[in-house]
């Protein structure tokens, strides 16, 4: 398993009513300083490779694709210039539809972008003015369009689903969800991610929302059949589902979050970034005006650092590998849990299987069809009875 790199860009055009990333809204010099920033922050994050070779970059956010084409292109080709990436490495760029056109896209895939994630959440026009969004139906279908005119092969889109709706207009806002997602897919994209939408207590929805505005969010029941209504039809549609909220075409799944999700490394570059290195997990702090100007000075960012355990490693290890739908290998539990934890997770775990919450077939342990829309809950049986 190779090491990924994640690069987190936290500039928007501006901030969604859902959003609780860390973003911000500044001017082109203020995102031209902090591209030089990253870039200096890489090369002296060079030496701390594991394996000395990269296998993905994920350029996030924020909105990356909101830098424009030059920034953008400077970011990426930057980036493979100073770390050692694979030359097959998959490269990715998240991007939102209205700060897409034809000269970034091309300039991106020239500078090695290989593949596009494309922020659509709704390809309907009233879903996308209660989330906050800046760009129309019309919009995001033009985005896939000038991506794949573009030459990108490799295309994913995401969608936002379980979105607040008035009292008695639940039918309706589940209609919206199924023509979304059915036309999503013919669109075409290689890869599709469906989200639940979960706010904060302190973003602007949730504040509309507790005001007695904008509706109800659904409740578990709905939910569930808004994620089930995704299952059956992405598996009609030929998607693999690889991952609880994440869906795509054979050999499109996306590798470096494959890495995230099976407790491989990452390098995490900008601000606001997380990491996983050998023995401590990195947190970039959520600073732009320090996180420059450190790097400004010559200086490492400022980065907090937490050192793993081999419990806490061993109880990621579960938490992430069941959100793969292959699970988690028995014999690698058994490397990670005493005998006395082990029996005691397959004693908590016995009485799940019959409902279709679990599949143990002896050699791997998976979340079953009924426990992917509960695996939080799941999970947290696993580990209280490995403590």
């Amino acid at each position: 398993m190779g090491t990924g790199v994640y690069c987190h860009v936290p500039f928007c055009k501006r901030r969604c009513a859902y959003c609780d990333f860390y973003v911000e809204i500044r001017p082109l010099e203020i995102r031209r300083r902090t591209v030089r920033a990253i870039l200096a922050e890489a090369e002296s994050a060079a030496g701390e490779i594991p394996g000395g070779v990269c296998e993905s970059l994920y350029i996030g956010g924020g909105t990356p694709s909101h830098l424009g084409g030059d920034l953008a292109t400077a970011l990426a080709s930057g980036l493979r210039a100073r770390l050692p990436f694979d030359p097959a490495a998959e490269i990715t760029m998240e991007a939102n539809p209205e700060s897409l056109d034809r000269p970034l896209l091309d300039a991106i895939r020239a500078a090695g972008v290989n593949r596009l994630s494309i922020g659509v959440q709704s390809l309907d026009d009233a879903s996308l003015a209660a989330l906050g969004r800046a760009h129309d139906a019309r919009g995001a279908r033009e985005a896939v369009r000038l991506a794949r005119e573009a030459g990108f092969e490799n295309l994913s889109c995401d969608l936002i689903y379980g979105l607040p709706a008035a009292p008695g207009a639940e039918q309706r806002e589940d209609s919206r969800w199924r023509r979304s997602l059915e036309e999503t897919i013919g669109l075409g994209p290689d890869h599709i991610s469906c989200y639940l939408l979960t706010l904060e207590d302190h973003v602007p929805l949730a504040r509309h929302l507790a005001s007695g505005s904008g509706g109800l969010l659904p409740g578990e029941e709905q939910a569930r059949a808004a994620y089930e209504t995704a299952v059956r039809a992405l598996e009609d549609a030929g998607y693999g589902h690889y991952e609880i909220s994440n869906w795509s075409r054979r050999g499109f799944e996306c590798r470096h979050n494959l890495g995230v999700w099976r407790g491989g490394y990452y390098l995490g570059l900008g601000p606001g970034a997380h990491g996983h290195l050998p023995g401590r997990r990195t947190a970039n702090r959520r600073d732009l005006e320090g996180y420059i100007a450190s790097l400004e000075r010559g200086d490492p960012p400022r980065r907090e650092e937490i050192p793993t355990d081999e419990r806490s490693a061993s109880e990621e290890s579960v938490m992430l590998g069941l959100r793969l739908r292959d699970g988690v290998a028995w014999a690698d539990l058994g490397q990670r849990f005493d005998p006395v934890r082990l029996a005691r997770i397959r004693e908590r775990i016995a009485p799940l299987a019959p409902a279709g919450l679990i599949e143990d077939d002896g050699v791997r342990l998976r979340l079953g069809r009924e426990g992917l829309f509960v695996s939080n809950a799941i999970v947290a049986e696993i580990l209280a009875a490995a403590e």
